[in-house]
């Protein structure tokens, strides 16, 4: 996307990309066209924006990682990319890994010195009444500014201790939101990142009490991004 304009759009299933005009921005919806993610299935999400108009990306459902009967995988992988004073806004719904799934989620963010993003990452182990512990789940959240990478994290549920006080602590949920391009102003809960940026993560038992610190957070900086009032939908 260049100023607003979509030059490249490619789809498969089990998504499909919808653009949708908004007053000062230009928001792309998420949609499910098929059952996903299944044993086998690899999916990978890559948007690339240039120029100043806003883009807002959202959802319209949670992502459901099935289970691996089989002894396969999942895998996802997210790959946000800005420059020339990009300003981009990944607000998606949550991804849930069901009981005796085994998934891989990666999450990138590559922006140049001129542009900004901020975008919500969600992962949740196991469906309503699945226990956590059955599921096994890796995780990679990375962000680079201009070059230089300011984040670089992750989980293995795979590892010894990872549910214990030094990991997910019996907490189910792993909802971070992370700025990059720039310093946000400071506030409560959020870490700022060396190389301009800031990283606010929850931990939870449910989904519910784990979205309202992210959530605000990364509405609060998306303001700072585009420096107006334009709220996102989602």
């Amino acid at each position: 996307m260049v100023d607003g304009r979509v030059e490249e759009l490619h789809n498969e299933p089990p998504l499909t990309l919808k653009c949708l005009p908004r007053a000062g921005a230009l928001e792309l919806l998420l949609v499910g066209s098929a059952a996903s993610l299944l044993e086998g299935d690899d999916l990978t999400i890559d948007i690339s924006v240039s120029g100043h108009l806003p883009v807002v990306v959202r959802s319209v459902a949670a992502q459901v990682a099935h289970p691996c009967p089989n002894g396969g995988s999942t895998a996802q992988t997210v790959h946000l990319r800005g420059s020339n004073g990009a300003r981009l806004f990944w607000t998606v719904e949550p991804l849930i890994v069901a009981a005796e799934g085994r998934h891989q989620n990666t999450f990138t963010v590559d922006m140049d010195h001129t542009s900004r993003t901020v975008a919500k990452d969600t992962v949740v182990l196991g469906r309503s009444s699945e226990e956590p512990s059955a599921v096994s789940v890796r995780t990679r959240l990375s962000a680079v500014h201009g070059n230089v990478l300011v984040l670089e994290d992750g989980l293995d549920t795979r590892l010894r201790g990872s549910h214990g006080p030094a990991g997910l602590n019996g907490n189910r949920v792993i909802a971070n939101a992370v700025a990059v391009g720039w310093t946000p102003s400071p506030s409560a809960g959020s870490l700022p990142l060396a190389g301009g940026g800031a990283l606010h993560r929850s931990l939870s038992v449910d989904a519910a009490s784990a979205g309202d610190g992210v959530a605000s957070a990364a509405q609060r900086w998306w303001h700072e991004a585009i420096g107006c009032d334009f709220v996102a939908g989602g």
